[in-house]
Parts: C-alpha cells; structure tokens; sequence
C-alpha cells in the first residue's frame, strides 16, 4: 500500500476527526511504520498503522 492509498482509507473510514487523529498525522503515522527508502507498506506495516490510530481514536 502507497500513501495516496492509506490516505484515502484513512479519509473513507472517517478515521481523521481533526480533534485526535487530524490529517497532517496520517502522513506521519505512515511514516514511522515504513521503511526509508521505501514507498510501500506490507501487511504488517499496515497494521502497526491501523493500531496506531485506533490508539489515538480510543485513546
């Protein structure tokens, strides 16, 4: 998965409520879970991104 596409699922599940989760933090949050030089994300990576804004939505 690309960061175009994990900013569309993050925008289509209404995951960015610009009070825990605002849109800057999704780049950020993709980011930290990707590895340098890399565009893309695999199934684990992808996880860890989804844990870590359920975190930030549950708080």
């Amino acid at each position: 998965m690309n960061n175009k596409n994990w900013a569309k699922l993050c925008r289509d599940c209404d995951f960015i409520d610009n009070r825990n989760v605002l849109v800057g933090d999704i780049d950020v949050i993709f980011s930290r879970h990707k590895p340098k030089g890399y565009r893309l994300i695999d199934f684990e990576m992808f996880t860890n991104c989804l844990n870590e804004i359920a975190d930030r939505i549950v708080g």
